[in-house]
């Protein structure tokens, strides 16, 4: 039969004492701030893998993803964060992480295996640094995907404007960023990400997007392309101005054609009198020339 003997090892209580003070600096290292910010992080994560899940569920259903429920979850969790920690939280509200997260699980998506899918294709239409998608049409049964993309090699930024125009002229502006040589998908009614689901449906009108700088001043990159596609049928290129490098200020007034002008002439298929006084309830001031 084998014996055990008993091990004792003396800890002068010192060292215990030492030990103690340790875990209790550690434990009591996090301050309010750093503990929202970690939450946050997770709360990312949790964004970050939705995100990945709806791209995946959309490869597979050969639709478009929709990310509306990860929206809606990563506010509910952010919004519970702030309620327990308050102003000690270094940012406030969900654009941080949807702004650094949306672009970047669109990208890993397409670089994954979803080259194919039409998210990941750039179009081939001509580029410029306005576009105009003439017409959208939803309705609560019919909806239109839109897909806005980059041909250049750096990140773009653009303003964009929802302009209906029947029965009454409203305006709603978003902002969104597109990486290089990628393409942003979203459908009119829902959004995605950063960019907001139509104000009303049904929606008649137009959707007019600005290429702009990081101070929202609008620029002659020639970066943009874009189309769209009404539910049932074929993919619409998008009117493409081209900016000139060498003409105007490029302040918030944008001048179309003309002596002088900053981007070409006005579609000439829109009257003069929609794009002057109804595009224009928005951040820019478009002149026809």
């Amino acid at each position: 039969m084998k014996t055990m003997t008993k091990i004792s090892i003396a800890v002068p209580g010192a060292a215990l004492a030492a030990v103690a003070l340790i875990a209790h600096i550690a434990g009591a290292a996090a301050t309010q701030a750093q503990k929202c910010d970690a939450a946050k992080m997770s709360a990312a994560g949790g964004y970050a893998r939705c995100r990945m899940n709806a791209e995946a569920n959309a490869l597979k259903a050969g639709v478009g993803a929709d990310f509306s429920q990860c929206d809606a979850r990563l506010a509910a969790r952010v919004q519970g964060i702030e309620n327990r920690y308050g102003a000690a939280c270094s940012t406030q509200g969900v654009s941080t992480i949807v702004d650094g997260l949306s672009s970047a699980t669109s990208s890993l998506a397409c670089a994954l295996g979803a080259p194919a899918r039409g998210a990941c294709i750039v179009p081939s239409a001509a580029q410029g640094s306005i576009l105009v998608y003439e017409s959208l049409a939803v309705t609560a049964s019919a909806d239109s995907t839109v897909r806005l993309g980059n041909r250049s090699n750096i990140f773009a930024l653009v303003h964009c404007l929802y302009v209906a125009t029947d029965p009454a002229c409203t305006v709603s502006d978003f902002q969104l960023g597109v990486p290089a040589q990628s393409v942003v998908t979203w459908q009119a009614s829902v959004g995605a990400g950063t960019i907001p689901p139509l104000p009303a449906i049904p929606f008649y009108g137009r959707l007019v997007c600005v290429e702009v700088d990081q101070t929202d001043v609008p620029l002659a990159g020639n970066h943009l392309v874009g189309d769209v596609t009404q539910a049932g049928g074929q993919a619409t290129d998008a009117t493409a101005l081209a900016g000139d490098p060498n003409g105007g200020n490029f302040d918030n007034v944008l001048d179309l054609g003309g002596p002088g002008h900053e981007y070409d002439a006005c579609p000439a298929s829109i009257p003069v009198t929609e794009i002057q006084s109804c595009w224009s309830l928005g951040p820019f001031v478009f002149q026809c020339n």
